[in-house]
């Protein structure tokens, strides 16, 4: 769900280069500098939404019929509903 994408120290010293600033950090104390390394986290309401769905997705057999059903948690889904075809569409069924 979290997408980490280490990118090194190469978008600074980008930055630096078009900006002209320094963005190098020195240690307190100490002669070394260094350009600082970014790591860039990701984390998006997609990626919770479609986690969520495929914990959900469940497939079952009922007299040699397969259906496909979600079967939602109970804390993500507190009321319980039912969607069934209409009846009237389909002469086999009535």
């Amino acid at each position: 769900l979290l997408g980490v994408a280490a990118r090194g120290e190469y978008d600074l010293q980008q930055h630096a280069k078009a900006s002209g600033e320094s963005l190098e950090y020195q240690v307190p104390g100490q002669k070394r500098k260094f350009v600082p390394h970014v790591i860039e986290p990701s984390l998006g309401i997609d990626r919770l939404f479609l986690a969520l769905l495929c914990s959900a997705y469940d497939e079952d057999e009922i007299d040699g019929d397969k259906r496909s059903l979600l079967r939602f948690h109970p804390c993500v889904a507190p009321i319980t509903c039912a969607i069934f075809p209409l009846l009237k569409n389909k002469p086999p069924l009535v």
